[in-house]
């Protein structure tokens, strides 16, 4: 997967509007890009995306009003260093450039003007035809012309020429190319098939061509009235709405998707090896959780969805007459468990061993259950307000009680609850639950050097639908 970081927002201090469109604007500052890519990049980079590009078309005002000095010393090199230094497995792509007008000159000023290797993979658009769909070398440049065979010695250069001249050897992606076919016009529908396989053909001609991106999935037109490139998709929906279409159902399947799909199949070259299961987009297991989100994934690049760690059980010991301060001594030592540095699953890592650490207990009785936490930090910052606890130092607990699942709040059984000590005041928040689920807690903390003690009593009607006797599993 190839992703395309981009553009400016509104809320950025920035300059060189000339259309009313934010986001292709100048920033004044490289800084909140730089944060943008870093956040992107880390959060990509969780779900197994290793490859991603540096803005989009610079070489066209409708993506970037600014010049290309201003692109560099703004964009691709504080971008480019953002990405490595978020991902140092990661790769910087680019510049994707649009291929009209002197985009030739665009191209060999813009790589003078860079480090060597600020590309680790060297990517353009190409939306020039074949002579098989009737595009003739009076026409202008065809789509293997712009590749490495320039149409004359007065018309632009190929792309090849430009990047032997900076002596660059790496992979060259295709990220943009297509057709537009007049949507319901068969003869021009095939013909955006014959561009899909043509376009392959000249890929596997080259060793150095390593990948070929078509524009677009499915047309823009049935939910865009008003788009004015409609018909470069390789579908076109024919019923339902964006959120709840189903493939293949609610679309027709062009010919070029067909063709695309064939071709695929009768070259190994693009065959590949299968997706892992914590990388397709599919539930393997069948336990309603799809890829990173199912506790069997480690990571996207895991193939096996199904193991999922055994769960920490907790075994709530009676404990009648137990107080509520903070204080586990009255708990006993009985059925703590401990989550250690092998339990984070934090998006930044621990700064070493004992870094971060808790101890948890569950008692009960009469009075409700009663859970304690033991919570060993080298530093405890929370000054927010209730309903922003969480973005503190505190202890969130999830309920589940009609064990219904899923990813989402449901209104009969989730139940979400926040713990916090915020100026020495034991604090305790209802995120969610029940029309008419108590939140009259219990609540009592205390901070003793490296540690905090968080203690909360829940009354039975705080989680309605729990049966309160041994044996019960919550």
């Amino acid at each position: 997967m190839f992703l395309t970081l981009a553009y400016t927002p509104g809320w950025v201090p920035r300059h060189g509007d000339t259309d009313g469109f934010s986001g292709n604007d100048v920033p004044d500052s490289p800084a909140p890009w730089e944060s943008f890519v870093t956040a992107a990049v880390t959060h990509f980079r969780a779900l197994g995306v290793r490859h991603f590009g540096v803005w989009n078309e610079p070489n066209l005002k409708g993506f970037w009003e600014g010049t290309q000095q201003q692109y560099v010393q703004t964009i691709l090199l504080p971008g480019a260093a953002a990405v490595r230094n978020a991902c140092p497995d990661c790769y910087v792509l680019g510049p994707d450039l649009a291929n009209v007008g002197e985009c030739d000159v665009y191209l060999e000023s813009l790589l003078a003007a860079i480090p060597a290797g600020t590309f680790d993979i060297f990517t353009h658009h190409i939306y020039q035809g074949f002579p098989e769909n009737g595009v003739e070398i009076w026409d202008g440049d065809r789509y293997f012309e712009v590749l490495d065979s320039q149409r004359f010695a007065f018309t632009r250069k190929d792309i090849r020429t430009i990047l032997d001249g900076v002596g660059f050897t790496g992979e060259v992606w295709i990220t943009e190319t297509g057709y537009r076919a007049t949507p319901g016009d068969a003869a021009d529908e095939q013909k955006q098939a014959t561009h899909v396989t043509l376009a392959l053909d000249e890929q596997l001609k080259r060793g150095w061509v390593t990948n070929t991106f078509f524009y677009e999935m499915h047309d823009c037109g049935p939910d865009q009235p008003q788009c004015t490139i409609d018909g470069f998709g390789l579908m076109r929906a024919t019923g339902g709405t964006p959120t709840d279409r189903v493939f293949p159902d609610d679309f027709r399947l062009k010919p070029a998707y067909h063709a695309l799909k064939q071709y695929i199949a009768d070259h190994p070259a693009f065959a590949g090896a299968p997706s892992p299961q914590c990388g397709d987009g599919i539930d393997n297991d069948g336990d309603g959780w799809i890829d990173v989100a199912d506790r069997g994934c480690q990571d996207a690049s895991d193939d096996d969805e199904s193991d999922d760690p055994p769960r920490v059980r907790v075994v709530a010991h009676p404990a009648a007459g137990a107080t509520v301060d903070g204080d586990h001594a009255d708990l006993g030592g009985e059925g703590w468990v401990e989550l250690g540095d092998d339990a984070w699953v934090g998006t930044s890592s621990l700064s070493g061993a004992g870094d971060l650490s808790v101890r948890a207990a569950a008692r009960w009785d009469t009075q409700g259950l009663l859970l304690a936490f033991e919570v060993t930090d080298d530093v405890q910052d929370n000054t927010h307000a209730d309903a922003d606890l969480w973005m503190g130092d505190s202890v969130q607990m999830g309920f589940d009680v009609d064990r219904t699942y899923g990813s989402g709040y449901d209104v009969t059984g989730d139940h979400e609850i926040n713990l916090g000590l915020v100026g020495g005041e034991a604090r305790a928040y209802r995120f969610h639950g029940p029309t008419g689920a108590s939140s009259a807690f219990e609540v009592g903390a205390v901070r003793d050097g490296t540690v905090t003690h968080y203690e909360v009593r829940l009354p039975p009607d705080a989680l309605a639908g729990v049966t309160w006797e041994v044996g019960q599993v919550l």
